[in-house]
């Protein structure tokens, strides 16, 4: 295997040998400098073509991403694309650099664009494809007068150039009548003054580009010496406005000049000038002016309107509703406006009920002046008085200086009510007071019973019958309202009842007022009244009969006066109408026996006299005892007729009652004078009455 694999080898050589004999081409021909030139050029030029190519592609593909784009949109996506794959072109080339994108082409416009250059080489990127338009090494360069002045012995030029990297920049002038330019200088700067040159006469300037390839371009111009403009300063020129305050529409500024000769230019942006003296701002900036001859200018004065708002107050806090009363309410706004400052608030304001507003215009800075606001945020508050009782609805407008309007949302509050429900009631021993209530919440009342004083938490109470008036506060950090109440507590009515028995009329009432009880025929029985006791007291050796006895509860601190109540009394006549005898003892008691046969209940009032509200029946040949037992009159009862057996022995003068119960006896003492046995002093019979009540 391997042997034969060596044979097909040799004659394979061999038949290569004989083929170029046979066609004539010789080793030395191969290497042919002509042969090998070709190829070169070849192989650039297919080296261009790929590079075209590649950058073909990058555009189409940015025009298929973007169908309606416009040049400026494809030409800009095209060369990020070519940045951002720049490794498919560095294969080609060392040296590659994508320049920007531009409009102008040897200082005309043209569509957007943009180089790359590749070693040596450069290409066009346009919208219209990519072509290879030379290499850097040969291109000429390009130039152009940007700026021509001139004054009484000088003229100034400003160039531009193109493709002129790391080239020169030959200036050189000569007058109209010359032949022949004089190169006044070499540089490579782009600003030359010409210098000592003749007052008023024309000169003609030709500016030489020249290359670091030696490849040259030039511009030719001509201009004339003269006097110079005018420059226009605050000295001799100004700038008026209209309006000059504070607006929200646009501003016309308007230029002026004592100097002559020349034509006055204004400008918004010192670029592009009209010959007009005015012009219109539509928002703030700067205006300039300056003096025309036709080819020159002189320096620009500078005015700057400053005094256009066109937005309105910003709202940081919406408006509120603070420090409600029954008669008032406190509007509060947060405002910001950062321009020409808060100028005024107009604060409406109507009842729910209503259909139209009132309003309360508060200016704070004049509107339309030449004073700003305040530009910082601030609180505006405004009270709104007298008002009466209801729901109200309020908006608020705030402008700043320039006019701009901003609106608030409506808002809507209820005054403050304070329900004050007054006492009005009969005694009855409990504690009463007023009772009050607000409708907005947190409200905190003081008391006082003095006007202007509310040092009290509590609200006072009151039991007692009278008008008391109360004085309250009710506050919530802030007055409400002040007011008073009133508790009025009327005298209960009285009631009476009378109950009479054992010689006294007891008296029942509901009051606490004292009593008070008259006799109708005071020649039969007087009636003393102890506290609700009423006593019936005959008079001693008086009539007898029936008479009246009115009693009233007097009106105290919470009753009224009662009723008149009465009660119908018969006093009986004398039941005891003989002398007394006297029997002289030789003990402390001596007399006569009175014996009742029946159950009595006596009463013994002090004045000398019995009482009774039993029929008492004398019988004929009863006994009377008269006695004494020293200097104080006493009655004493026995259990028998022999006086044994001391029963009960009673002060007289204690109104003390007795009772009897079967067969007594009763021994009626007086008071006597002298030695015991004496004859008593004056008291020769009893006045003993029976007390009926009807």
């Amino acid at each position: 295997m391997e042997r034969q694999r060596g044979i097909t080898i040799l004659a394979l050589v061999i038949t290569i040998i004989l083929l170029l004999i046979l066609s004539g081409i010789t080793i030395q021909a191969i290497t042919n400098k002509g042969i090998i030139s070709n190829t070169k050029r070849a192989e650039l030029e297919n080296k261009r073509g790929q590079i075209a190519e590649t950058l073909q592609v990058r555009l189409i593909t940015e025009q298929s991403n973007n169908p309606f784009g416009n040049s400026e949109e494809i030409i800009s996506a095209t060369r990020e694309s070519v940045i951002k794959n720049i490794d498919e072109i560095k294969q080609f080339g060392k040296d590659v650099t994508v320049e920007e994108i531009s409009k102008e082409e040897d200082f005309k416009q043209v569509d957007d664009y943009f180089y790359v250059v590749v070693d040596d080489d450069i290409y066009k990127v346009e919208q219209d494809g990519v072509k290879f338009i030379g290499k850097t090494s040969e291109m000429s360069p390009a130039i152009r007068v940007k700026a021509i002045s001139a004054k009484l012995n000088s003229i100034t030029v400003q160039v531009d150039t193109q493709r002129n990297e790391g080239g020169k920049l030959e200036y050189y002038i000569k007058k109209d009548s010359d032949e022949n330019y004089k190169l006044s200088k070499t540089t490579t700067e782009q600003n030359y003054t010409y210098e000592d040159l003749e007052e008023e006469t024309k000169y003609s300037i030709k500016i030489v580009a020249v290359a670091k390839n030696k490849k040259t371009a030039e511009v030719v111009i001509e201009k004339n010496t003269k006097r110079p403009v005018t420059d226009l300063t605050t000295a001799n020129a100004k700038f008026t406005y209209s309006p000059s305050g504070w607006t929200n529409t646009n501003v016309v500024a308007t230029a002026s000049t004592d100097v002559k000769g020349f034509t006055i230019q204004t400008s918004k942006d010192g670029k592009t000038w009209a010959s007009t003296s005015s012009q219109t701002l539509t928002s703030n900036g700067k205006v300039y002016a300056r003096l025309w001859d036709g080819e020159d200018a002189g320096g620009m004065l500078t005015g700057n309107v400053t005094a256009i708002d066109k937005v309105a107050p910003a709202i940081n806090t919406n408006l509120n509703i603070s420090n409600v009363t029954t008669k008032s309410l406190t509007l509060n706004i947060t405002t910001t406006d950062a321009n020409s400052g808060l100028g005024k608030i107009i604060w409406y304001y109507k009842k729910s009920t209503e259909s139209s507003y009132k309003n309360i215009e508060q200016v704070y800075t004049q509107l339309n002046g030449k004073t700003a606001g305040a530009t910082t945020q601030t609180t505006k508050t405004y009270t709104l008085d007298n008002l009466s009782s209801g729901t109200y609805d309020v908006y608020a407008e705030i402008y700043d200086v320039a006019g701009n309007k901003t609106t608030s949302t409506v808002v809507n509050t209820t005054l403050a009510v304070i329900a004050v429900n007054n006492y009005n009631g009969v005694y009855d021993g409990s504690a009463h007071t007023a009772t009050l209530s607000s409708n907005i919440q947190g409200t905190t009342f003081k008391y006082g019973t003095t006007n202007g004083s509310y040092t009290l938490s509590s609200i006072p109470t009151y039991t007692n019958a009278g008008t008391y008036t109360i004085y309250w506060q009710a506050s919530k950090g802030y007055v409400i309202a002040t007011g008073s109440a009133t508790v009025q507590i009327e005298k209960a009515n009285s009631t009476i009842s009378l109950s009479a028995s054992n010689g006294y009329i007891t008296v029942t009432s509901n009051s606490d007022g004292s009593v008070s009880a008259t006799s109708s025929n005071t020649g039969i029985a007087n009636v003393p009244v102890t506290g609700r006791s009423i006593r019936i007291v005959p008079v001693t050796n008086g009539g007898s009969g029936t008479f009246t006895v009115s009693v009233v509860v007097n009106e105290s601190t919470n009753y009224k006066a009662s009723s008149i109540a009465t009660q119908s009394v018969t006093v009986s006549s004398r039941l005891i109408t003989s002398s007394i005898g006297w029997y002289t003892a030789s003990s402390y008691w001596s007399g006569y026996y009175y014996v009742e046969n029946s159950t009595v209940k006596w009463y013994f009032d002090g004045d000398s006299m019995w009482h009774t509200t039993d029929n008492i029946t004398l019988s004929a040949g009863c006994y009377y005892v008269v006695g004494y037992t020293g200097g104080q009159p006493r009655a004493i009862l026995w259990n028998n007729s022999n006086h044994t057996g001391l029963y009960s022995g009673i002060q007289a003068t204690s109104g003390v009652t007795v009772s009897f119960t079967g067969t007594k006896y009763l021994q009626i003492p007086i008071l006597v004078s002298g030695a015991s046995g004496g004859t008593p002093a004056g008291y020769t019979s009893y006045d003993v009455r029976k007390i009926t009540f009807n």
